[in-house]
C-alpha cells in the first residue's frame, strides 16, 4: 500500500469513527448499527471525498462545527452543520 493510499484509509477511518461516536452518544443502538454498516460500506468513498471537496482542513473544519454544536447542546446549529458536511 502506498503512503497516499494509507493516508486515504486513515482519513476514512477517522471520518467513520467520528460519525459512529455521534451515533453511540445518541444512545440509539439501531442508529449506531446503521451508521456502522453504512460507514463500512462507504469507507473507501469517505476518505477520498475529503480529498476532493476542499481538502482535509475543510473536512476537519466542517466536522468541528458539528462537534462544537453538539458539545453546546445546540440542536439548530448541529442540524445546520450536519447538512453542510
Amino acid at each position: 500500500m502506498s503512503g497516499y493510499d494509507a493516508a486515504l484509509e486513515s482519513q476514512g477511518w477517522l471520518d467513520a469513527s467520528f460519525h459512529i461516536a455521534i451515533a453511540e452518544a445518541s444512545g440509539n443502538e439501531l442508529l449506531t448499527l446503521f451508521v456502522e454498516v453504512l460507514t463500512s460500506l462507504l469507507g473507501d468513498y469517505m476518505g477520498k471525498r475529503n480529498n476532493h471537496t476542499g481538502g482535509v482542513s475543510d473536512a476537519i473544519a466542517r466536522h468541528k462545527k458539528i462537534y462544537d454544536a453538539l458539545e453546546a447542546h445546540d440542536v439548530v446549529q448541529a442540524r445546520i452543520a450536519w447538512k453542510n458536511i
